[in-house]
């Protein structure tokens, strides 16, 4: 009498249509990249001080097919204001078009050199308020800013001097994810409109899985 034969079982776990994970560079890739943008956008012949470079990366410094970086160009005086966000659009195109995964964005401007420090870039300078006088705007050195965001949550930035281009630049990281309140300032600073925060949410969208409850909190408050 035959047996029925068991049907062979799909051993393969990895669907083919599984995101491979995402590579990050070496710390020492980012040092590199950082000034190269600073340079690139400080040369650039324009004279629009509000123009952005948004930059897509998927290198990670190896010899390999897969490794590619890229930017558009962003100015927030371009006229007829578009609806939505032109950043996450931009994003969205770099996605779609560049080989490979993406492991994070960036952006290259100039800015007030308090505004960067603060988060607050593209803002309006504050008014404060002097006891020997009527209000006056705050001044600020004027920097190129390049900073990096990757899919989780890093963010790395350079500041140089525009009138002092002499100076060592300046750097600072900082881990935009670390805490609830950090959090609620970046999704502030989106829902404001603040280019660096857009940027953020693009770079966070990249590993949407791990960062499945920041986003789900980005939409409530964009959505509300």
């Amino acid at each position: 009498m035959c047996g029925r034969r068991n049907p062979k079982r799909n051993n393969n776990s990895r669907r083919p249509d599984t995101v491979p994970a995402i590579r990050y560079p070496a710390r020492s890739v980012i040092d590199i990249l950082l000034p190269a943008m600073i340079t690139r956008r400080s040369g650039a012949l324009t004279t629009d001080t509000g123009l952005v470079h948004i930059w897509g990366f998927t290198g990670t410094g190896e010899d390999d097919s897969a490794s590619a970086a890229g930017f558009a160009e962003f100015s927030p005086n371009d006229t007829p204001t578009v609806a939505g966000s032109p950043i996450l659009d931009i994003a969205g195109r770099m996605m779609a078009g560049m080989n490979g995964r993406l492991w994070g964005f960036g952006l290259a401007h100039q800015a007030a050199a308090d505004a960067v420090v603060h988060g607050i870039d593209n803002q309006p300078d504050p008014i404060t308020s002097s006891p020997d006088g009527p209000e006056e705007s705050s001044t600020t050195e004027e920097v190129w800013a390049a900073s990096i965001f990757d899919a989780r949550g890093r963010e790395i930035t350079q500041l140089r001097y525009v009138h002092l281009p002499e100076l060592e630049p300046i750097t600072f990281d900082s881990d935009t994810l670390d805490r609830r309140s950090t959090i609620h300032d970046w999704i502030d600073r989106v829902q404001t409109g603040v280019i660096s925060a857009h940027v953020w949410a693009a770079a966070l969208a990249l590993d949407a899985q791990r960062n499945r409850a920041v986003l789900a909190q980005l939409e409530q408050r964009l959505l509300s």
